[in-house]
């Protein structure tokens, strides 16, 4: 899902004194470019880090995802040992606030949390099918798209001819034909290689959507039998804002827009404020995280 030709533009590679561009394609995108600048920013799974980062500690997987909720304010983690030399970790808030709660108790409030937000099997199948449905009815376009591109190259390679005939007959000289030459060659590359992108773009697309759907009915169990990177990159991908703990509970102003519809179909979620789920929602907005790809499931 990193190829723009998802969103309907090509890469046109750096030829001569010019750079590499990304331009719009013939063909209409699979996907909004919102939308695919989304998924961007979830498969790269940009990890909050400060600039000196610190020991990754499996016993606080939560830490950099919580808002104190008291001031309002980034919630970091610790551990201290104890009198008798065992080690104990909290989540905690910084400079003069008093917020400090035992990370074992809120590890274990936060699988609970994802249980929560595991997805029906049947509501899985259901937006799956309707899924496909759409992806079909789009497939006439993607050969229509793959036709116009056939069209266009053999009309640049007459185009060529054309030139080549006119250089035999003295009526061109051969700096003028040697660039337009390369122009048009360059041209019919550039399109040759914008028709590859549409064939394969039948290739997995459906397989990456049933393989998310598939996470998404087990996100409990998923995250509780992750390691720390894995966990820290499912956080990120499923709350794009900071989590708070209080009273014994989990909210959230913001879940993924499509994880939101979802659940709101199981209509039995009432841990956090729901997102109304844009109309062009698509289940790669909820790619699985990097670490996880279909065929390591």
């Amino acid at each position: 899902m990193r190829n723009p030709v998802y969103k309907g533009k090509v890469i046109v590679a750096a030829w001569a004194q010019e750079k590499e561009q990304i331009v719009e394609g013939l063909h209409e995108g699979v996907v909004t470019e919102e939308l695919f600048n989304t998924v961007q920013d979830i498969i790269v799974v940009k990890t909050r880090l400060t600039k000196k980062p610190g020991k990754k500690e499996p016993n606080l997987p939560l830490k950099g995802h919580l808002l104190c909720p008291r001031c309002n304010k980034k919630l970091t983690g610790s551990g201290s040992i104890s009198r008798d030399k065992t080690m104990h970790y909290y989540y905690h808030c910084q400079k003069g606030c008093k917020e400090r709660v035992r990370a074992d108790l809120m590890n274990s409030a936060f699988i609970s949390f994802m249980n929560e937000l595991t997805v029906k099997k049947e509501v899985a199948d259901l937006y799956y099918q309707v899924l496909l449905d759409v992806y079909k009815s789009n497939e006439g376009d993607r050969k229509k798209k793959i036709y116009e591109i056939d069209v266009e190259i053999q009309k640049l390679k007459q185009v060529i001819f054309q030139v080549e005939n006119r250089l035999f007959e003295a009526k061109l000289d051969l700096e003028t034909f040697n660039n337009g030459k390369e122009r048009y060659t360059k041209a019919i590359s550039d399109l040759q290689y914008e028709k590859e992108e549409l064939k394969n773009l039948d290739s997995d697309l459906m397989n990456q959507v049933r393989f998310s759907l598939s996470l998404l009915q087990k996100l409990g169990k998923l995250y509780e039998s992750s390691c720390f990177e894995v966990r820290q990159k499912l956080i990120g991908s499923i709350f794009p804002e900071k989590l708070i703990f209080s009273k014994n509970k989990y909210r959230t102003t913001h879940l993924n827009s499509v994880l939101a519809l979802l659940v709101g179909k199981n209509g039995d979620f009432k841990g956090f404020k729901k997102a109304k789920a844009p109309q062009n929602a698509r289940l790669p907005n909820m790619a699985p995280p990097l670490g996880f790809e279909p065929r390591t499931y």
